[in-house]
């Protein structure tokens, strides 16, 4: 293998490390300050800069999550289920890192970039193998391939403005917000980890039309491919109270005109 990759980043150096297959990784590289403390239930906020170089050959630990209720039990135990969350052995609030592939040279020219957002209902998931295993995709498509992290559950969604008050009005769809500021560390810094001609983002279908519509607005200016569940859990303020919510068992839908 190859002596450890540096690269230079908006907050600092990182070092990765070769892989035995051909390519590179830097795994666990933070995108936002961790959302822990005085910054649980906050939006995202960039990494303070660090000094020297920061090793990045380690995945961060997964987003603190539990089991969903989208999943039947035998999924959830299965050893390789539609969704792995048998693989997940760690979690942490301290989840905001991202993960970046590139794959074996083959030429001089700029490689495509894919982020990969995992799906899993925003209850459950994880940037890392095996649940999310970019060096693969990197091999097939010839891509550099960034996996990122993102708040889960009620740490993603809690709505706390109409409980606490207007000083919590930023704490909406947390998660989104997360997805959004990994697409603009991705704008910002992967030029360094090989230069970029286009983007293409794989992400849960609810949180890639939903990002189009806030969020992330400014951020991609490549393609995107939802697949999974259509986006009719997502919440709609204009639906009367408890009729338009992001983790209801019905689609919120609007009413039709006339009715409601």
């Amino acid at each position: 293998m190859t002596d450890a990759p540096l690269v230079e980043t908006a907050a600092g150096t990182v070092r990765g490390r070769a892989l035995p297959e051909g390519g590179r990784l830097f795994a666990g590289i933070p995108f936002a300050e961790p959302p822990v403390g005085e910054l649980r239930l906050r939006p995202p906020r960039p990494p303070a800069p660090w000094r020297g170089v920061r090793e990045a050959d380690r995945f961060a630990p997964a987003p603190a999550q539990g089991g969903s209720p989208l999943m039947s039990e035998a999924s959830q135990r299965a050893p390789f289920p539609a969704f792995p969350t048998a693989a997940i052995t760690e979690t942490s609030e301290d989840c905001l890192h991202l993960n970046v592939w590139n794959p074996r040279a083959t030429g001089d020219g700029p490689r495509p970039v894919i982020v990969w957002f995992y799906g899993g209902g925003f209850e459950t998931g994880s940037a890392a193998p095996p649940y999310s295993d970019g060096a693969a995709l990197a091999r097939q498509t010839g891509t550099v391939v960034v996996t990122a992290y993102y708040r889960l559950g009620a740490l993603g969604f809690l709505h706390l403005v109409d409980l606490l008050g207007e000083r919590w009005a930023g704490s909406t769809n947390l998660a989104l917000q997360d997805q959004a500021g990994a697409l603009r560390w991705v704008r910002e810094n992967i030029a360094g980890f090989r230069r970029r001609s286009r983007q293409r983002h794989r992400r849960g279908p609810v949180g890639r039309r939903v990002l189009h519509r806030g969020p992330a607005r400014g951020t991609d200016r490549g393609r995107a491919v939802p697949q999974g569940d259509p986006a009719e859990r997502q919440h709609d303020p204009d639906l009367r109270p408890g009729h338009g919510h992001l983790h209801g068992r019905g689609p919120a839908r609007r009413p039709a005109p006339g009715r409601g």
